[in-house]
């Protein structure tokens, strides 16, 4: 991409209070008990750190007390995040001020049900325990999903092993014996991949998403 400055905190700001296609998250916020974010890890670069501090500001604000708000790392079947890590994603101030859970891809899920496709939806337990659902993360190109972010947090990011298992394999194809995959990048219309995740992002409540067009 042509490279762009960066938006700074008045930019930040005013996306968040302008959104596309939602009220705004203070909007949203008013009367809720708990919100829990859902954020990329270090396998993405969204700058959690810079964006983070104006999401908790617009919860306090109506508020909600930090005590009920939680950041849930998307980390798929990747490894959980160290204490150090988490300083490096988020920052140390946030890091001491919220309560950060990492996802397990075999632990503490529950059941909500079956996609359109036909695939499990078993979720984070935490994140449907939530009151208000949010999601940070990068809008990037991605081989299977077209591009990352929104949805993409949700599946793989904090779904069961078996979610992901049947969601990958939807772009699994084998031609006699030589097993290969689908390649999306780029591809959002008729992508079977990035339509189930969108589908399944909605049946469990995804309500608000913070989406970071990257630059150099």
């Amino acid at each position: 991409m042509a490279d762009a400055p960066t938006l700074g905190p008045e930019g930040i700001c005013a996306a968040l209070d302008s959104p596309i296609g939602t009220p705004s998250l203070m909007d949203l916020a008013r009367g809720r008990r708990s919100c829990i974010i859902v954020v990329d890890d270090l396998s993405r670069p969204t700058p959690a750190k810079t964006v983070l501090p104006h999401i908790l500001d617009r919860l306090s604000s109506v508020g909600m007390s930090e005590d009920r708000i939680f950041i849930l790392i998307a980390l798929g079947a990747h490894r959980p995040l160290t204490r150090q890590d988490q300083i490096r994603k988020f920052g140390e101030d946030i890091v001491n001020r919220v309560e950060i859970i990492n996802h397990h891809p075999y632990e503490n899920l529950v059941d909500v049900g079956v996609s359109k496709r036909g695939t499990p939806i078993r979720i984070n337990k935490s994140f449907m325990e939530a009151d208000l659902k949010v999601s940070l993360g990068c809008i990037m190109p991605h081989a299977l999903a077209g591009f990352g972010g929104g949805a993409k947090n949700i599946v793989p990011g904090i779904a069961g092993i078996d979610v992901l298992e049947a969601n990958h394999g939807m772009l699994y194809l084998r031609e006699g014996e030589t097993p290969s995959i689908r390649r999306l990048v780029g591809e959002l219309e008729g992508n079977p991949l990035r339509e189930d995740i969108e589908d399944i992002a909605r049946k469990v409540g995804l309500e608000f998403t913070v989406n970071v067009v990257l630059n150099s």
